[in-house]
């Protein structure tokens, strides 16, 4: 919860510093693409858990 609302609170900063700097949101909004973008290709070339991996982790 905690995490939320810090989130909440600092999220619309580099918006706010980008609109004040470049004059627009355009450039931010293409550049906040870029995360999503990173997870995706994380996603799909990392690989899956092993057994060995859940039991380490107590999961299993």
């Amino acid at each position: 919860m905690s995490a939320m609302v810090i989130g909440s609170a600092l999220g619309p900063l580099p918006y706010g510093i980008a609109f004040d700097v470049l004059g627009g949101y355009k450039e931010i909004l293409l550049a906040s693409l870029i995360l999503p973008i990173l997870a995706s290709i994380a996603m799909f070339i990392s690989p899956a858990p092993t057994i060995a991996d859940k039991k380490a982790l107590g999961t299993e």
